[in-house]
């Protein structure tokens, strides 16, 4: 993602449709793209976001400032 060409792999982005939100979605795809991290042995996936206490839900610890957005990992559960 540009300025962390040091880090990977990175999680770029999940969307729900407005309809389908608060039902649950997001924490099925978020599941899934932990798993899918593990099965190909990273034991944590980055991302970049200005959203406010979005991610965090799903575990995600802040690393650091970049420009305008804030850098995270979140851990694949089974490390």
């Amino acid at each position: 993602m540009g300025e962390r060409k040091d880090l990977k792999p990175w999680y770029i982005t999940m969307y729900v449709k407005e309809e389908y939100r608060g039902l649950g979605y997001s924490k099925i795809l978020n599941d899934a793209i932990l798993d899918e991290a593990y099965k190909r042995v990273f034991d944590k996936i980055y991302l970049k976001f200005k959203l406010e206490n979005y991610y965090e839900k799903f575990g995600a610890i802040f690393m650091e400032k970049i420009n305008d957005k804030k850098l995270y990992y979140i851990k694949t559960r089974r490390y």
